[in-house]
């Protein structure tokens, strides 16, 4: 038998799982999982549909390079992709190679024009038939030890979100604010500073600043749905997690009483070599853990709250965003463009930058993090946000 005969026979074969997987992947814009799932399955094969894994491999990796914004890398591997891929006669083990090649020729050339198209996936490149099945594989990778399902309430009633400045949770949790708000959540903002000092001007002043920053806050917040927004005026830069601030959080949480408080994560000191955390998002995050836990609780702790009426109140849910280790992921995919559209009102901090493929890449990146840990229904996400999470009723 030729190779080119061995070759027919092979084609008309059903698909592998793993390529069942992949293509889902795929569909979604996973194309880093999408790629090590390929990786597993080249490596298990021998003959000539070898290379067809290999150039599979090589448009996802191509792709996977483009979200990134790495041009001359995405160029060079999705061309030799194309190249392994259109050697194989149309409709192998299922796959529509023809539309595959066409909408990633398309692809290429808009990285040939050294532009990228609006929102890669193109629809066209739904490339594998066969059904996917989720549960099987949140069993399969449960079982290999990487996902422990942690028990969150659906959906929290009242949520006070501490931040540091304006513009933080736009950055962080928006999304899911958003989604909270739709689904009826009461949800208050309550910002320590009022950032009047991120501006690099000479004319601004700082009471302008926070006069501004402010005003994009309270229009954020609105777009979100967000019922109350509150400004502690500490000021910016000099946070710093006393019993002072400990405090005007009790103040806030026995006020409001929320069953659920969402900050920033005092232990993310950085992000790899490209970021420093904010030392008032440090602050913040500690000292709204502290007033959670034990201040807000206790009857003995800041006894001139008790004068004012406040009495004590225990937090049941804490979500930390941005955090160091997270182990809860919600889905914003429906919410993802309110979000963008939300940090958008920080015009003073944004000038022209356009913030959607940063936050488009992080959402992406934080999907395929559920969906490598085996996050029940994480293959339905192509956007989402991260917490920490803590039950301590």
């Amino acid at each position: 038998m030729s190779v080119n005969d061995y070759l027919q026979v092979a084609c008309r074969g059903a698909p592998p799982a793993e390529l069942v997987r992949a293509r889902q992947l795929f569909a979604i814009g996973d194309y880093f999982t999408c790629h090590e799932v390929l990786e597993e399955l080249w490596r298990a094969t021998e003959g000539p549909l070898r290379d067809l894994y290999r150039g599979l491999i090589q448009i996802a990796v191509g792709l996977y390079h483009a979200q990134r914004g790495n041009l001359v890398g995405a160029r060079q591997v999705l061309t030799r992709g194309l190249r392994r891929v259109e050697q194989y006669p149309n409709g192998c083990l299922g796959i529509d190679l023809e539309a595959l090649c066409v909408g990633a020729s398309r692809y290429l050339a808009w990285l040939e024009a050294g532009a990228l198209p609006p929102a890669p996936p193109l629809p066209v490149w739904r490339w594998c038939v066969g059904i996917f099945d989720l549960e099987s594989l949140i069993r399969e990778t449960r079982s290999r030890g990487e996902c422990e399902v942690v028990r969150i309430p659906e959906r929290p009633q009242r949520v006070l979100v501490v931040m540091a400045h304006p513009d933080d949770a736009e950055f962080l949790c928006a999304g899911t604010v958003a989604r909270w708000a739709s689904e009826g959540s009461e949800i208050v903002y309550l910002l320590v500073t009022s950032g009047d000092k991120g501006s690099n001007d000479p004319t601004m002043t700082p009471e302008r600043l926070m006069t501004i920053r402010e005003a994009e806050q309270r229009e954020a917040a609105r777009l979100l749905g967000v019922q109350h927004v509150e400004f502690l005026r500490y000021r910016d830069a000099e946070v710093v997690a006393d019993l002072r601030l400990r405090r005007d959080l009790v103040r806030a949480i026995r006020r409001f009483r929320p069953d659920a408080v969402v900050c920033q994560d005092p232990t993310a000191r950085y992000f790899g070599q490209e970021y420093i955390q904010h030392p008032d998002h440090i602050a913040v995050g500690e000292a709204t853990l502290a007033a959670v836990f034990p201040s807000a609780r206790d009857r003995l702790t800041f006894p001139e709250l008790l004068e004012e009426g406040l009495e004590p109140h225990v937090v049941p849910y804490v979500y930390l965003s941005g955090a160091r280790e997270p182990d809860v992921f919600v889905d914003i995919t429906a919410f993802f463009e309110r979000k963008v559209e939300a940090l958008r009102a920080h015009r003073s901090q944004l000038g022209d930058w356009d913030p959607e493929p940063m936050l488009r890449l992080w959402a992406q990146d934080t999907a395929a993090e559920a969906r490598r840990r085996g996050w029940p229904n994480a293959e339905q996400m192509l956007f989402a946000e991260a917490f920490k999470f803590f039950d301590i009723r």
